[in-house]
């Protein structure tokens, strides 16, 4: 059966190593860095390209570091520049790349990878930039790929950049390990915050921190995940009037039992479909807010006569001048970068939400409310590249397609 309904969901929610957090870990893209034409003097031949297998929960900072070495030394020997500096602090920063990758001198030392979070002089000037849109390095790739990329168009071209930076677009420089380590573990704490009050941060120690962190620079499913899985504890209310609902216990239903009557078992039995239900009777864990974020992509898509999506820009495919600027056709240019509220994992019934109820949430958040031209039929909403049922649990989304960072992070695409 499909991972949103059945028993099949139910694995899922048991299981923390289940098949499809390994699947979500191990996706990747496929992109081809080349060096800008801005970057190279006038009549110069560009270098070859840089191809590479990127992890979509990984940030571009942590896995272009040999792109940038080699586009570096050709710049470096168009101009005659002397590369011994650039080379000795290469030398002196031990890196570790994705599982399979090695650092400077084939070491693979986490230890020493880990003694230096900066890599060369010239990385707080790297920006890189896809059809003339910087991206932002402390996004997710995967986040990143759902927002500009198209699946139809692999590799993922993108173009390294050494001067220029653009400032008033992307987060402050330096760009470096340090710099996306502070943001990752910044997001973690919001995301702790949300689901715990901060409980599970606060009782982490150093190594526990040092460990999730590697986890993710060595792109390591069980060194991450040994302490991730934390973050995936339920929340535990202090105050019994806050819980949802209760339904009926194990001793509810013995007492109910006529005489004679075979005790109660302690297996719960679902013959329901439904995927809230199902959520509800296997009594899952439940967060005090799940951590989810909407983002709205500038690109569009469109259906070819095969059937097949392509991807457009939204000035291509959604002209204003050609219909009603309040339809709901195109997107507002003051839209913030992404959208984020308080999400409950039950409704005011005490259901538990879908993932529906989710971007009905997001939508009348008041970051969004006030477009009343962005309707939320006119969008199809991307998580890790995939099409999320809306009847999906939102705290089994929650737990198994959000992002190392602890966040859900959703993409919506103009229809």
């Amino acid at each position: 059966q499909g991972p949103f309904n059945g028993p099949y969901l139910t694995r899922c929610m048991m299981n923390p190593k289940d098949k499809i957090l390994r699947k979500v870990w191990h996706g990747r893209i496929p992109v081809c860095f080349r060096l800008s034409p801005e970057d190279l003097p006038a009549d110069e031949p560009a270098p070859p390209p840089f191809f590479a297998l990127i992890p979509r929960m990984t940030y571009f900072p942590l896995v272009i570091e040999k792109a940038v070495r080699q586009f570096h030394s050709y710049r470096a020997s168009l101009s005659g520049a002397d590369m011994s500096l650039f080379m000795d602090e290469a030398r002196a920063s031990p890196r570790t790349g994705q599982r399979g990758q090695t650092g400077a001198g084939g070491e693979t030392d986490t230890n020493k990878a880990c003694a230096s979070e900066t890599c060369s002089s010239d990385d707080h000037a790297v920006w890189l930039e896809f059809d003339t849109r910087p991206l932002k390095w402390h996004y997710p790739v995967g986040l990143l790929f759902d927002l500009f990329g198209s699946a139809s168009s692999l590799p993922w071209e993108i173009y390294i950049h050494f001067e220029n930076y653009p400032s008033d677009i992307l987060l402050a420089p330096p760009v470096n390990r340090a710099s996306v380590k502070a943001n990752f573990m910044s997001t973690i704490k919001e995301a702790d915050m949300l689901k715990h009050r901060g409980s599970v941060v606060s009782e982490m120690q150093p190594r526990d921190h040092l460990q999730l962190w590697m986890g993710l620079l060595n792109g390591t499913f069980e060194q991450f995940w040994t302490v991730n899985r934390r973050f995936m504890q339920p929340f535990v209310q202090t105050n019994p009037s806050a819980n949802p609902p209760t339904r009926p216990t194990l001793e509810d239903q013995e007492a109910e039992n006529e005489p004679g009557d075979s005790p109660a078992s302690e297996t719960v039995n679902i013959t329901s479909e439904d995927s809230p239900n199902l959520l509800m009777a296997t009594g899952t864990r439940v967060f005090r807010y799940c951590p989810f974020r909407l983002y709205f992509s500038p690109l569009s898509l469109e259906k070819n006569i095969q059937g097949s999506e392509r991807v457009l820009l939204a000035e291509e495919a959604l002209d204003p001048s050609e219909g009603d600027k309040n339809s709901g056709t195109y997107l507002p240019e003051n839209l913030p970068p992404y959208v984020q509220c308080l999400i409950s994992p039950f409704n005011e019934s005490g259901l538990p939400i879908t993932f529906s109820d989710v971007l009905e949430s997001l939508f009348a958040s008041p970051a969004l409310s006030r477009f009343g031209q962005l309707h939320r039929q006119d969008f199809v909403f991307l998580v890790h590249g995939v099409r999320v049922p809306e009847t999906a649990p939102g705290q089994w989304i929650a737990e198994n397609l959000a992002y190392a960072d602890n966040f859900v992070h959703i993409v919506a695409r103009h229809l």
